[in-house]
């Protein structure tokens, strides 16, 4: 998926990749890296998939996805002041 999200936020897919959240909140991917950890805004830790035969097993996905309401959530407490 590119970064190119529809015009109309009701479009959107309800996860976003770091550059996409990064594009919704106008800022650059790694001040979003920065925000996750400094724990302001939270991604979505997927299930990691199950290893092919001889590779090890992942603890976690290393994908960050970012849930569009969670954005506009940290949007909406930064407007009133609160982190």
């Amino acid at each position: 998926m590119t970064a190119d999200l529809p015009t109309s936020p009701s479009t959107w897919p309800r996860l976003l990749s770091t550059r996409e959240a990064a594009k919704v909140l106008g800022v650059t991917t790694w001040t979003v890296y920065d925000y996750v950890a400094q724990d302001l805004i939270l991604p979505v830790r997927m299930p990691p998939l199950r290893p092919k035969p001889g590779e090890k097993k992942r603890r976690r996905f290393r994908r960050l996805l970012f849930d569009r309401r969670d954005l506009d959530g940290f949007v909406d407490r930064l407007k009133r002041g609160n982190r």
